[in-house]
């Protein structure tokens, strides 16, 4: 018998709802299970190690460190602290914050993205940001980014809100999130102003420019703290290469992530395949005026910082502008969303980054610099020895080896050094970062001998030894620096130190 097109309609609208829970639970649910699964696979980097040395910190002490050592405002430590006291400051604990954040990131995307564009392109986006290797990897970072992904999120939803229909509930929602979104890292300031713009364009009230203006002046709270990480130069590794190659690395970071296996067939089909996206955004699909602003909203995290870095300030990286990918994946998925054509393109960037997730996961080339094998191979000191580190790290921020302290000007007699060298990520490089392994390894000063040499494919040691305690200088260990591109750190070891808690 033939259903009544009366009956039919309400029949079809339960089964797509039906199908959309589906589809929305299974995005959030691939998103938590990526975020989870590998937490604790890789070693914390430099800048994670930045933040358990903060974090064991007594808070008062934390908060008093943060403007000599960060590059942050300090939400995310103050969030991360109480976190680490209840639940630990190990790889997998501490990280788990983010993680939490990078799953709850998905589901406030889709949110957002139901407000601008169709729920059949929102279920997209969510399905994008749930498979997003950038947004994957900085989830699994104990750093402020994956908040600040989530922040993203929830404002752009907020300020769709307020155009929407603006009422005092809604604007005290926007203003909240967006300020809670500048106290978490200074690069939101580039989406916040976006949204205020677009606030104050569509609403045309007063109360609309008085709520944009508000987050911006509580943002003046931060100054101090701007002027003092400053002069710290706390920000300028960014500049070790060229900016044109930090620009162009922008659109390749966003779609595939650093430095993954075939890396560059990946990227050209990642990249056709936003392309694909783009150009069904703008010829055929039904939410191109959601796509386009969302495009107007996104778009200027990336372009004020590349202008700013040309008139003098320069620190345009991939990390720093992360918040833009939030409403450019669903721009981005409004043109997938356009045909079956898109969906389908829509799939294949999805194994693509599905690809290269995994493939970062097997291979730890490809992953944050190995600091915990590096320690593991350094050993116990036996005798206070000389370790020259490269990268360059501080003391108290090595977790994985004994307390050390900074080789002082004069030198320090020891009979024993040690040279590590670590593999460095490659964000705008091509290919698997290489530990180095120098051959023939470099002569130690007068008095030493190589004595043992261990080359991995994540890190390097070569350990020196004399017969008697030698006098060893900085001017001493500039021979055995591994890579003239990286600076490096020398450190006095001793024997019987404690290890840190962990």
């Amino acid at each position: 018998m033939a259903v009544s097109a009366d009956r039919a309609t309400p029949a079809r609208a339960r089964s797509a709802v039906s199908l959309g829970a589906v589809s929305l639970a299974g995005a959030i649910t691939v998103a938590v299970v990526l975020r989870f699964a590998t937490l604790g696979i890789q070693s914390f980097d430099s800048d994670e190690l930045f933040t358990v040395w903060l974090v064991r910190m007594p808070f008062g002490e934390m908060l008093h460190t943060i403007p000599h050592s960060e590059s942050t405002p300090p939400l995310y430590y103050i969030l991360a602290w109480p976190w680490s006291h209840v639940f630990g400051d190990g790889e997998v604990p501490l990280r788990a914050l983010s993680a939490v954040f990078g799953g709850a990131a998905v589901a406030a995307g889709y949110g957002a993205a139901r407000r601008f564009i169709s729920r059949r392109a929102a279920h997209v986006a969510a399905w994008l940001l749930a498979v997003n290797p950038l947004l994957v990897w900085y989830s699994q970072e104990a750093r402020a980014y994956a908040l600040l992904i989530l922040l993203a999120a929830i404002s752009l939803g907020a300020a769709a809100d307020v155009v929407e229909r603006t009422t005092t509930r809604r604007l005290v929602t926007w203003v909240v999130v967006a300020t809670l979104a500048l106290y978490t890292h200074y690069f939101a300031a580039f989406l916040m102003l976006a949204e205020a713009a677009w606030i104050v364009f569509r609403s045309r009230r007063r109360s609309t420019v008085v709520a944009a203006v508000i987050p911006f002046v509580a943002a003046l709270a931060l100054i101090p703290m701007v002027l003092t990480q400053h002069r710290a130069g706390n920000q300028e590794h960014v500049n070790d290469s060229p900016l044109l190659r930090r620009v162009l690395s922008i659109p390749k970071n966003f779609l595939t992530g650093f430095s993954i296996p075939h890396e560059i067939f990946v990227t050209l089909a990642a990249l056709a395949l936003a392309a694909c996206a783009l150009v069904l955004l703008l010829r055929r699909s039904p939410d191109r005026a959601g796509g386009l602003t969302l495009l107007g909203l996104g778009l200027p995290s990336i372009v004020l910082p590349v202008l700013l870095a040309f008139a003098g300030w320069d620190v345009v990286a991939a990390k720093y502008v992360i918040a833009a990918v939030v409403p450019l994946a669903i721009a981005f998925a409004a043109g997938f969303a356009a045909s079956r054509l898109g969906i389908a393109a829509a799939a294949a960037l999805c194994v693509l980054s599905l690809f290269a997730i995994v493939s970062v996961a097997a291979d730890r080339q490809y992953q944050r610099e190995d600091w915990e094998r590096g320690g593991r191979a350094l050993g116990p000191a036996l005798t206070t020895r000389v370790v020259l580190v490269t990268p360059e790290t501080r003391p108290g921020l090595w977790a994985y080896t004994e307390p050390v302290t900074l080789l002082p000007s004069r030198g320090a007699r020891v009979r024993e050094i040690d040279v590590v060298g670590l593999d460095v990520v490659g964000y705008e490089s091509t290919g698997a970062p290489q530990a180095p392994h120098p051959s023939p390894p470099p002569r130690g000063p007068v008095g030493f001998k190589l004595v043992r040499r261990e080359y991995r494919p994540t890190y390097t040691l070569l350990r020196y030894r004399a017969a008697r305690p030698v006098l060893v200088t900085r001017r001493d260990l500039a021979p055995l620096h591994l890579v003239a591109a990286l600076p490096d750190t020398a450190f006095v070891q001793r024997p019987g130190a404690t290890r840190p808690n962990r």
